[in-house]
């Protein structure tokens, strides 16, 4: 059984019709061929919508891809069209005979309710079939070139135009033919995975690797992360890794992998630049697959211990405060505090890369994303410790309420600032604190910038 699929496009209307022309011809041993021919096929509308209704269609049959007139010719009256799907059987009306395969190309003109579909499709394979009656009385010199009844235009046709495996490449193309580059003793053409690697031949030229060269594939990593100051071994896990020349690249480094079977290796890795790091796992053929692993970078935020009133000296003089403590608890790197004044937020938007997780002065994280960070109120643990890593509770001023104590630079009595409520399940910057006078004394939310 052979299967040509078409798509055609009505110029006149814009009816898509994709047809599939599947024959399927026995020859008696002293019997006539059916000269009929099933043909199958799917009809849109110029939305893509499938069409439901009857239609009237004319098939002929052409020598040539445009002009001259038809060898054959038939007209089938409403055909029943459910869900785009309509079926017809060529030569049910009009015989189709073996001379009129006889002699090749022949084309297939398509018409429906009097729109021409164009250009018009050659027969490759199946009708030409036909021919083999022929072969029910072969006694000629000419005859005797056939094979077991089966002209030898139909088999080079056949080898040419099909798809014996089924996985979307012709039998003739460049990775398919008669060659087995698996050694399984069935030829790329019939085998739909020729070289046994688990993928699929057309997978594999989709994806721009060798159908005929085992290609490894990576699944997954065991931890999925690491702080960027980390170093682990990681396991990774796929397929075709015990092939031969297996390398591997990871990020920045080129460990060499460890512990390898079919399905998984190690690797020692980091430190590396939070980033997701792009690896490479390759062989000695040349194929190779490609996956992501994220180096998260950590952002270290603390309570301070000490308190402040309104005069903080602007946004500058609370960066200063957030500093100086992260000095006194011994703690690396430049320090801001989460506060603003005046509407200006920027400074607590995200200005840490994406992978950056939030950690308590212990070490101990409390947000695994910014998006976390910023979004929900509810932390475990909270954010609830000094610099020194003992806890705290009360408020701090954070200005997100609109309120800044005159942009922190007052402490009168008649002023408010905006706060936030120190371990209450969270951080709570957005709620819990409410607006306290000036003249009283607030912490302040310090983060690693």
């Amino acid at each position: 059984m052979t299967t040509i699929r078409r798509l055609d496009r009505s110029l006149a209307s814009g009816l898509a019709v994709l047809a599939v022309l599947s024959c399927t011809l026995a020859l008696p041993a002293l019997g006539q061929v059916p000269g009929r021919v099933n043909f199958q096929g799917l009809l849109l509308d110029s939305a893509g919508e499938p069409v439901t209704g009857t239609v009237t269609l004319q098939l002929e049959l052409f020598s040539a891809a445009s002009g001259g007139s038809p060898l054959w010719t038939e007209t089938h009256s409403s055909v029943s069209v459910t869900d785009g799907i309509y079926d017809v059987v060529l030569g049910s009306l009009t015989p189709l005979t073996p001379a009129l395969f006889s002699a090749s190309p022949r084309y297939l003109q398509v018409t429906i309710d009097g729109q021409l579909l164009s250009p018009r499709r050659e027969f490759v394979a199946v009708p030409f079939a036909l021919q083999a009656e022929n072969a029910n009385t072969a006694t000629t010199a000419s005859n005797a070139q056939n094979v077991g009844g089966v002209s030898a235009d139909f088999v080079g046709q056949s080898y040419q135009y099909g798809d014996f495996d089924g996985n979307g490449l012709a039998n003739a193309h460049a990775a398919e033919g008669l060659a087995d580059a698996d050694g399984d003793g069935v030829a790329n053409f019939v085998d739909a995975d020729n070289d046994s690697d688990g993928l699929g031949d057309a997978i594999e030229v989709g994806q721009g690797s060798n159908p005929n060269l085992v290609t490894p594939t990576i699944g997954s990593f065991s931890p999925a992360n690491l702080l960027e100051q980390a170093s682990a071994t990681v396991t990774v896990t796929g397929t075709n890794f015990d092939e031969p020349g297996l390398a591997v690249v990871f990020g920045s480094q080129t460990p060499t992998p460890t512990n390898l079977t079919p399905t998984s290796f190690q690797v020692s890795v980091g430190p590396q630049s939070a980033a997701a790091a792009t690896v490479v796992v390759s062989l000695g053929n040349g194929e190779s697959d490609q996956g992501s692993f994220v180096f998260r970078r950590r952002v270290t935020a603390f309570v301070t211990s000490t308190t402040y009133n309104g005069i903080l000296g602007g946004l500058e003089g609370a960066d200063a405060q957030c500093q100086a403590r992260a000095t006194a608890g011994g703690l690396a790197g430049t320090f801001f505090a989460w506060i603003i004044a005046g509407g200006e937020n920027t400074r607590t938007t995200n200005q840490w890369p994406a992978e950056a997780v939030f950690d308590l002065v212990n070490g101990v994280q409390f947000a695994s994303n910014f998006n976390t960070l910023f979004n929900s109120t509810v932390h475990t643990p909270p954010l609830a410790l000094d610099e020194l890593g003992s806890p705290v509770s009360g408020r701090a001023w954070t200005g997100m309420f609109m309120s800044s104590c005159e942009d922190w630079t007052s402490a009168a009595a008649g002023t408010g600032g905006s706060t936030g409520a120190v371990n209450l399940n969270g951080w709570n910057w957005k709620q819990g604190g409410g607006e306290q006078l000036c003249n009283t004394s607030q912490h302040l939310y310090c983060f690693e910038q």
